[in-house]
């Protein structure tokens, strides 16, 4: 039995409606892939990280009791892999909606000079299109094999997880059934899909005013409010050491001002930390989040905008508390 076969048989094991959705995906995602033999993969490696996550736990001292938890990351790779997917699936759907009014207008220009609607697409399909070009001439290889032509329009809509491109094969289908004229069809449904991008466009510039707010509110300003409170906590920790024991007696606190009374910060520095990091990192995921729909249409790409924030809320929290120890250091010690 090769390795082939056994990723196959763990990829079988798995319900098979998630080889169903795999196998969609990676149709959308272009990629000539079995989707048993992927998650028969998928599989084996979760498990191999997690051991091997497990194995390493146990050998640092103050990991050793959360060995189990840390040994469930291996299972990040199916997530990962669902990221790089839909991400892979968007890409190809903004490329294809990008260049399909002008391949729809050329198309249209052809079927006024006389051409059939199939050598039309066919003969549209100019280099400059990418990948939408390259599927095309997959179809027209199949028309011309002797498929029919309204079969090969459903394969194409397929291979994208493009609403605009379905629409305008259900539009082309139905123009051939009832006897149209393609031409007004093809032109129409390109100005609708341009004049759907103009608006895009412009809703994502009156929103750049938000995107600077979020962007500064999550990477500055949230960081420097976390920082100085985290030194203001460090500072009266400090203090509070230095102080006397009022309860000891040895210190004497005027008549009617036991409300002045200091008291010990409730919470630590190091906890207040911790609460700093994770708030930061929630913030940080949120405005990605809504960073990704506004500029792109889609929450899927808050991956491109989720590291860069994180780096820079990281840079700039380390840094003011730089700068607020150097202020503090002549004179609390």
């Amino acid at each position: 039995m090769t390795v082939e076969d056994i990723l196959k048989n763990v990829g079988r094991a798995v319900p098979h409606r998630y080889s169903i959705s795999l196998e969609r995906m990676l149709i959308y995602a272009g990629l000539e892939r079995m989707p048993e033999l992927l998650l028969g993969f998928m599989v084996l490696f979760a498990v191999m990280l997690g051991a091997l996550f497990f194995l390493l736990a146990t050998q640092i001292g103050g990991l050793s009791q959360y060995a189990f938890l840390v040994a469930l990351c291996g299972l990040l790779v199916f997530p990962f892999a669902y990221l790089y997917l839909t991400l892979r699936i968007d890409m190809r759907k903004q490329q294809v909606e990008a260049v399909l009014p002008d391949f729809l207008q050329l198309a249209a220009a052809n079927v006024r000079a006389g051409m059939p609607v199939d050598q039309a697409m066919w003969q549209a399909a100019r280099p400059e299109f990418g990948l939408l070009s390259q599927e095309i001439t997959i179809v027209a290889k199949l028309t011309f094999g002797g498929e029919p032509f309204a079969q090969t329009l459903d394969k194409l809509g397929e291979r994208f997880d493009s609403k605009n491109l379905q629409r305008t094969i259900r539009l082309i289908k139905q123009g051939l059934a009832s006897g149209g004229e393609m031409a007004d069809i093809l032109e129409e449904t390109a100005i609708d899909i341009r004049n759907g991008q103009i608006i895009r466009k412009e809703i994502s510039a009156t929103l750049l005013m938000y995107v600077i707010f979020i962007v500064f509110a999550s990477t500055l300003g949230a960081p420097f409010l976390y920082a100085v409170s985290y030194k203001m906590i460090n500072v009266l920790e400090k203090v509070w050491v230095q102080l006397p024991d009022l309860s000891s007696g040895s210190a004497q606190v005027p008549t009617g001002a036991t409300f002045l009374t200091p008291k010990a910060p409730t919470i630590t520095s190091q906890q207040f930390l911790i609460f700093a990091l994770i708030a930061s990192f929630v913030t940080g995921f949120f405005a990605s989040i809504i960073i990704a729909v506004i500029r792109v249409g889609s929450k899927k790409h808050f991956v491109r905008y989720f590291p860069l924030f994180l780096g820079i809320m990281a840079f700039a929290f380390f840094m003011i508390i730089v700068v607020l120890d150097s202020f503090f250091a002549g004179i609390v010690k």
